[in-house]
C-alpha cells in the first residue's frame, strides 16, 4: 500500500509504528519499499532499550530520516508516556538521524488526509479500536492537537460500569469496548466459573472471543458493541462531524458480525441532528505506519506542516 505515495522524497526513510502488541517498520527508497518487519512489543522495555531499537533499525536500513508513530502521548519530539509500555516515560530521542515523533492516530489521520488528496476543506474524525481506542480530529484540513497534543484521546472517556453485586465505578471506554479490556473481562469471568475454564477458553484473545459462538462470548461482545456505539454517539453529539472513519481489527467486528447491534446502539444515543452521520471503514489496513513515513516530509512539505499546526 505504501507504494501509492509516489511523491515521497527520493531518500531512504524509515517509518516505525510502536503499538500495543507489536512494533512494525518499513524502509522506503525513492518511494519503493526496500525492507519491512515487525516484532512483538515488550511491555517491560526501558527508555534506553527503545532508543537503541530505533537507532539499530535506522543503522540497519541506512536511513536518512525516521518517522515514529507511537501509541501514547507526545510533546514535540519527546515521548511523554506509552500506556502499553509503562516504563517508557519522558524519552527524548537524541539520534544521529533526523527524527519526527507523533501519536499513532495523528499519524494515521495524516495518511488518511493525504490519501483524500489533501483537501483543505476536509473534515473527519478517525477512531481506531484494536487493543485500545485512540482517535484524531481533522477540521478544515487541519488536525486538532489540543493544548498538550492529546486531543482525540477518546479511549479515556469515562463510563459508569456496574459489576454484579458491586458499587458502580467509572471505567475507560477502551476497557469496555477494546481488545485488551474485553480479554480482561472475559478471563475474569472464567476465573469465577471453574466449569468453563477449560483449555478451549483459557487462552482466548479478543479475535477468538469475537469469533466464538459461546454464550459468554456473545454476551460480552454484545455488551462491548453497545458501549462502542454509545461512545461513538457521544463523539458525534459533541463534534457533529461530516464523517467518522473507523480503523483497527475490533472496530471491523463491530461493522460486520455485530453491525446491527452497533447501529442500534449508536442511533439510540444520538441526538436527532447527527443520527445520519456517515460511519465508514478506513480504506487501508495500517494508516499508522503509512503516516509515520509521511511524517518524514514535515520539513519539506508545507502542507503537511500546516496540517499539524494548531
Amino acid at each position: 500500500m505504501l507504494r501509492r505515495f509516489r511523491n515521497v522524497n527520493p531518500r531512504r526513510v524509515l517509518g516505525v509504528d510502536i503499538g500495543a502488541t507489536k512494533i512494525e517498520w518499513v524502509c522506503l527508497s525513492s518511494s519503493k519499499v526496500e525492507s519491512s518487519g515487525k516484532e512483538s512489543t515488550d511491555s517491560k522495555m526501558q527508555n534506553s532499550q527503545l532508543a537503541n531499537l530505533i537507532s539499530d533499525l535506522a543503522e540497519q536500513n541506512n536511513a536518512d530520516c525516521i518517522g515514529l508513530s507511537v501509541a501514547g502521548f507526545v510533546d514535540g519530539n519527546r515521548i511523554v508516556k506509552l500506556p502499553n509500555i509503562p516504563n517508557i516515560k519522558n524519552l527524548d530521542l537524541n539520534l544521529n538521524v533526523k527524527t519526527f515523533v507523533q501519536n499513532d492516530l495523528k499519524c494515521a489521520a495524516l495518511a488518511v488526509w493525504a490519501r483524500r488528496k489533501k483537501n483543505p476543506n476536509d473534515s473527519f474524525i478517525l477512531v481506531s479500536c484494536g487493543s485500545g481506542i485512540g482517535g484524531a480530529i481533522v477540521y478544515d484540513g487541519r488536525l486538532m492537537c489540543g493544548e498538550n497534543n492529546t486531543a482525540g484521546e477518546f479511549g479515556h472517556m469515562k463510563f459508569t460500569f456496574e459489576k454484579p453485586r458491586s458499587e458502580p465505578m467509572l471505567v475507560d471506554w477502551e476497557y469496555l469496548s477494546a481488545g485488551k479490556g474485553i480479554e480482561k473481562q472475559f478471563h475474569s469471568f472464567l476465573k469465577g466459573q471453574p466449569n468453563l475454564n477449560s483449555k478451549k477458553y483459557s487462552n482466548f484473545d479478543a479475535k477468538q472471543i469475537f469469533e466464538s459462538d459461546s454464550s459468554l462470548s456473545k454476551r460480552l461482545c454484545s455488551q462491548a458493541t453497545f458501549y462502542f456505539g454509545v461512545g461513538l454517539a457521544n463523539i458525534a453529539n459533541a463534534f457533529n462531524p461530516k464523517e467518522i472513519i473507523l480503523t483497527g481489527p475490533v472496530s471491523h467486528a463491530y461493522l460486520s458480525k455485530y453491525k446491527k447491534q452497533f447501529s442500534d446502539a449508536f442511533k439510540s444515543a444520538c441526538i436527532t441532528t447527527v443520527q445520519n452521520t456517515v460511519i465508514s471503514k478506513c480504506e487501508f489496513e495500517n494508516p499508522c505506519i503509512m503516516g509515520s513515513v509521511l511524517l518524514t516530509r514535515m520539513d519539506s512539505n508545507p502542507q503537511f506542516a500546516e496540517f499539524f499546526s494548531k
